[in-house]
């Protein structure tokens, strides 16, 4: 059984994750010198618990630059001031706003696909990251002159996504930024007086960088997941909105791009299965707690139609993420549209299986065959 973090481990963690949970779900690891959470009750509880700091947690990423002021690296009142206008633009009442303009992008970038030779498509190269694009333009209120280059600045700039990243996606990922800081301060998106110019840069630019990359592969995975199990996709295509946004939640659960989440407590914490003493560096497994046999029934297996799913995809508690809504109805509109368009589409013959990538989770390739 291989470490959940080692390259073997990421591709798949999950044995793993099913021995923390029996053995040992509040886990010293001695080598990383992390805490490792794996149970949804424990998980749930540290990112509820202002013990367990977030902004402390992301100076653990190894990397030599520091992040920006965002609601990203700080915690709760700064937190709180950082989030609201960004529910301004993101909440749920927003995004219910850009349903039509979410179903016209899905209905544009259907009608122009194109396979490939052998009838193939990448669907995170030809479908997920040209959605993304476009919902979060569309969110952000880019003109659609600009939106080729907010997609590579976008895609550059998620190397942030990973604590691990190397120095030259970094270097790269700091231009990038700059330059996205320029395009974004010309977006009409929002203007709220309580931050500043830099808070508000720096908060668009997080809702890009959690949006963009994350949204993408959450397309592929979803697509994969259906179309290996030819009956789900079938129930899919031909069910209703309601059965579209659970089966999209359910994939998330199984497989959320985001799989862990790092906090340092600041006091001893009591948790449902021990203690974590001040100081301590802890890792919140989401992928592990969200196939907590104690939660989920059946926690391996899609089950479409799952309700309740209280899933820690998105986190949980003040630092729950700012994009849900607007990933999960943007997913929720292109899968099912995607499946009624092409009912042919089908996997290739050969699974190339799940990336070494620690963020996001991701296949190695998403090749699809439409007919």
């Amino acid at each position: 059984m291989a470490h959940p973090f080692a390259p073997d481990g990421r591709r798949n963690p999950f044995p793993a994750f099913r021995w923390l949970r029996a053995e040992s779900p509040v886990h010293y690891d001695p080598f990383m010198r992390f805490w490792l959470l794996s149970r949804h009750a424990d998980c749930a509880a540290a990112l509820r618990d202002p013990a367990f700091s977030a902004a402390l947690g992301q100076d653990q990423r190894q990397r030599d630059d520091q992040l920006p002021a965002s609601m990203l690296s700080t915690d709760p009142p700064e937190h709180d001031r950082l989030r609201g206008p960004g529910m301004a633009l993101l909440g749920p009442a927003a995004v219910r706003a850009l349903a039509g303009d979410l179903e016209e992008e899905a209905d544009r970038l259907l009608d122009g696909l194109e396979a490939g030779p052998g009838g193939e498509i990448d669907a995170h190269r030809d479908l997920g990251e040209p959605y993304a694009r476009a919902v979060l333009a569309r969110a952000l209120g880019l003109p659609r002159a600009e939106w080729e280059a907010f997609g590579q600045l976008a895609g550059a700039v998620s190397v942030n996504l990973d604590p691990l990243g190397g120095p030259a996606a970094i270097q790269a990922s700091r231009l990038a930024r700059t330059e996205l800081a320029r395009l974004l301060g010309a977006a009409p998106a929002v203007r709220p007086a309580e931050l500043t110019r830099a808070e508000l840069l720096e908060m668009l630019s997080l809702v890009v960088i959690g949006g963009y990359e994350p949204l993408a592969v959450l397309i592929g995975n979803t697509l994969f997941c259906l179309l290996s199990r030819p009956r789900l996709a079938e129930r899919v295509r031909l069910g209703d909105t309601a059965l579209a946004s659970t089966a999209v939640e359910e994939v998330t659960r199984l497989h959320g791009p985001i799989p862990f989440t790092a906090r340092v407590t600041t006091a001893a914490a009591e948790l449902p299965g021990g203690v974590i003493p001040p100081g301590a560096r802890v890792l919140a497994l989401l992928s592990s707690a969200n196939r907590d046999e104690l939660v989920f029934d059946r926690p391996d297996e899609p089950v479409i139609d799952r309700s309740p799913n209280p899933h820690l995809a998105y986190s949980s508690g003040p630092h729950f993420c700012l994009g849900a809504a607007l990933v999960r109805q943007a997913a929720a509109l292109l899968v099912p549209a995607f499946l009624r368009r092409f009912p042919g589409a089908r996997l290739p013959p050969e699974d190339a299986g799940w990336a070494a990538s620690l963020v996001p989770r991701r296949r190695v390739s998403y090749g699809l065959r439409l007919a």
